[in-house]
């Protein structure tokens, strides 16, 4: 199970690819930053709103993470 060292709403500088959806999305928009870290390996993502309430409300996804684009799918 991956410890989480960050998790917050940002606006983002740059592009970024929502990992729920796979979208892309511009700078400037509020996106869900998570940062976690899982047997020394620290990995980082972001969530467009949509895709973080979608992974909430299917916490059962967490078992073994989140599939790339899994919301879209």
């Amino acid at each position: 199970m991956a410890d989480v060292l960050t998790d917050k709403i940002v606006k983002t500088r740059k592009e970024h690819v929502c990992w729920g959806c796979g979208e892309k999305f511009e700078k400037g928009v509020g996106l869900r930053f998570v940062k976690t870290v899982d047997s020394g390996v620290i990995n980082s993502s972001y969530w467009c709103r949509v895709c973080d309430v979608t992974a909430l409300e299917h916490h059962d996804w967490n078992d073994d993470g989140f599939p790339f684009a899994i919301v879209k799918d």
